[in-house]
């Protein structure tokens, strides 16, 4: 599923990284296509999927890290 309204046009921030949004409202002005809805009180997960993985992949060498709630 796509950030946002679908578009793919999900903004980078001034440090070249992105920041996706998951919350039940939208509250960043400018970031909308970051926005990924949620609902209050149900769960959801994040899916990691990986094109073309190099070989610390496979040997487990190297993990992606938790997802970090940023104020």
């Amino acid at each position: 599923m796509p950030f946002g309204d679908g578009d793919d046009s999900m903004h980078g921030n001034d440090d070249v990284t992105m920041g996706p949004f998951f919350r039940p409202s939208e509250r960043t002005a400018g970031k909308e296509a970051n926005w990924t809805e949620t609902v209050p009180g149900k769960c959801w997960f994040a899916i990691f999927r990986l094109y073309g993985p190099l070989d610390p992949w496979f040997g487990k060498t190297w993990q992606p890290g938790e997802i970090e709630v940023v104020p």
